[in-house]
């Protein structure tokens, strides 16, 4: 059957018709982008597109864009903000025509993200010093100084930065003797790179022993620091370490006098005496305390250990100053006494440490000699913590961002 329509056919309204000219698009000005994780950016893939029947459709025919970044296919702009390191990739986008006529030209964008300058916090802790000895007339040693820290931050760290990580060691504590030996200093902490100045970090000054003037049993300060001051005079006038050079936790107070006990280091410097060890200092990117003081050897009882954050635990034998904990910056405490001519030596200083925390995005996987954590005190970030081979013994590091 056929039907046969006759008369006029009015149409009303706009026809669209496939039109004779053809797509015609310039490729991008822009042949390569490279950016860093974390910068924003946007821009066209053609530089023009004219000719065949709007509107265009703009896709990518080879290739994938970088994480975080999207193609917007109605106005052909490439936007975002990156979030992963990504070597040298070509995209090639296309553009076509409402009827689907394909430009003859392609636009090829070659994407290179690396990663973001790196901030890194850091915390430099020199090793404490040794308690003081006690002496052989039953007079208690003083305690160790606390070591020297130093607390900062660079940023714009540039990918491929190594840094120079020295650790320092604890001083030595002192042997009980007449009047008490002094124990030794710790030794620096430091570190450095091409965008850090090297930091060293002097310690505190040790307590002064106790009992009288000659009596030199107060621990040296930690990390090239002061020494202690006089002991405490027989009359219990107290006697007093040495502030630290750079004004970090000072030489703390030394023993009060006669059978009181040397004092402890570190803490608030000249100021108040004490016979315990200063506080500690803590570190927002970890929950440790570093660089308290040793406490004084106590009379008759044990002596004690190092007080403060660096504080170790009592001597053993009791009559022997507790050494500081490794890797934290106490003093040792002084030797106690229990019946004459009985005497206890001083405790060591505990090490010193150097820690750096960088947020985990940026921390490239690798940090040889370090103690790699991501502590609950610091989320988002990865914290390398650097301490000596021993106690006793300097340690040296790199580190590469």
């Amino acid at each position: 059957m056929s039907v046969n329509i006759t008369g006029i056919v009015a149409v009303s309204g706009a026809v669209s018709m496939d039109p004779a000219t053809p797509v015609i698009a310039t490729a991008s000005s822009t042949t390569t982008i490279n950016t860093t994780v974390g910068t924003p950016l946007s821009f066209s893939v053609f530089a023009s597109v004219t000719g065949g029947n709007p509107p265009y459709v703009y896709s990518i025919s080879s290739g994938t864009l970088p994480a975080g970044l999207t193609l917007n296919t109605a106005v052909g702009v490439v936007s975002g903000t990156p979030t992963t390191v990504q070597s040298i990739s070509p995209v090639t986008f296309t553009v076509k025509d409402f009827f689907g006529q394909q430009a003859s030209t392609t636009s090829t964008i070659s994407f290179t993200i690396t990663p973001a300058p790196y901030t890194i916090n850091y915390l430099v802790v020199a090793g404490g010093g040794g308690g003081g000895g006690t002496s052989t007339c039953g007079y208690q040693g003083g305690g160790g100084g606390a070591g020297g820290l130093l607390a900062g931050s660079v940023s714009s760290v540039p990918l491929g930065t190594p840094f120079t990580i020295t650790v320092g060691a604890g001083g030595a504590g002192g042997t009980a003797a007449i009047n008490g030996i002094t124990g030794t200093i710790g030794t620096n902490s430091s570190i450095s790179s091409p965008v850090l100045t090297p930091v060293t970090v002097p310690g505190g000054g040790g307590g002064g022993g106790g009992h009288n003037a000659t009596a030199t049993g107060g621990g040296s300060g930690g990390g090239g620091g002061n020494t202690g001051g006089p002991s405490g005079l027989a009359t219990g006038s107290p006697g007093y370490g040495v502030a630290g050079t750079y004004g970090y936790p000072g030489g703390g107070p030394g023993g009060a006098g006669y059978l009181s006990g040397g004092g402890g280091a570190g803490g608030a410097g000249l100021s108040v005496p004490s016979n315990g060890g200063g506080p500690g200092y803590t570190w927002p990117f970890t929950s440790t305390s570093y660089a308290g003081g040793g406490n004084w050897g106590g009379n008759p009882s044990p002596g004690s250990g190092g007080g403060g954050g660096g504080g170790g635990s009592p001597g053993n034998p009791p009559n022997n100053g507790g050494a500081g904990t490794a890797g934290t910056g106490g003093g040792g405490g002084g030797g106690g006494w229990i019946t004459a001519p009985y005497s206890g030596a001083g405790g060591a200083g505990g090490s010193g440490t150097v820690i750096l925390a960088i947020l985990t995005p940026n921390y490239p996987g690798s940090a040889p000699g370090a103690i790699v954590t991501t502590p609950p005190a610091a989320p988002g970030y990865t914290v390398l913590t650097y301490n000596t081979p021993s106690p006793t013994t300097p340690g040296s590091f790199t580190y590469t961002a």
